[in-house]
């Protein structure tokens, strides 16, 4: 059985971007920002009460509002890039069993030319797709249903992405 993370509408956000795939201020620091060190966190995994922490990869900030806004204007342009080009950037899993999105040198220059750090880019992007899969679904992953490939989503991050659902689906279909 083919996982949820990677069938129907719930990857349209990945497979539109493998296929060819309003911002405030930014602050000192940002982790969304090129000249910004590597972001470094934890948070609240999985679609529950749990607050255990993710590992590798999606052991960053949780994304922010601003952050799914300025994904959502700038997708786009990086899914036009990826049918240019035919760069397929994916999720992935580690040597550890750990979710995480591999890319290229070319597609983390098109995050850089966006203005984005290709990690947080491409952890807004799992992150939002693994969003969309709960929202279609309509299920609530615990670390053992959840495919492997698919990080752990907090309920937070869910509604996050609901109240953006429209642009965020007009954003992979143009």
């Amino acid at each position: 059985m083919l996982s949820p993370f990677r069938t129907g509408r719930t990857t349209a956000l990945v497979l539109a971007l493998t296929s060819g795939v309003a911002f405030s201020a930014f602050l000192p620091g940002d982790p969304t920002r090129e000249t910004s060190p590597a972001p470094v966190a934890t948070l609240w995994p999985c679609v529950d009460s749990a607050h255990a922490a993710e590992a590798g990869f999606y052991a960053q900030p949780s994304m922010r509002e601003e952050e799914l806004a300025r994904f959502i204007d700038g997708f786009p342009a990086f899914k036009a890039w990826s049918r240019k080009t035919g760069d397929r950037p994916a999720p992935s899993i580690d040597a550890t069993g750990t979710p995480g999105f591999t890319w290229s040198d070319g597609a983390a220059a098109k995050a850089r030319e966006l203005g984005w750090q290709p990690e947080r880019f491409f952890f807004v992007l799992g992150k939002a797709a693994a969003c969309l899969a709960v929202i279609e679904n309509d299920e609530d992953y615990s670390a053992k249903a959840r495919p492997p490939d698919m990080p752990a989503v907090s309920k937070e991050e869910v509604a996050l992405v609901q109240r953006h659902l429209v642009s965020l689906l007009r954003a992979t279909s143009e």
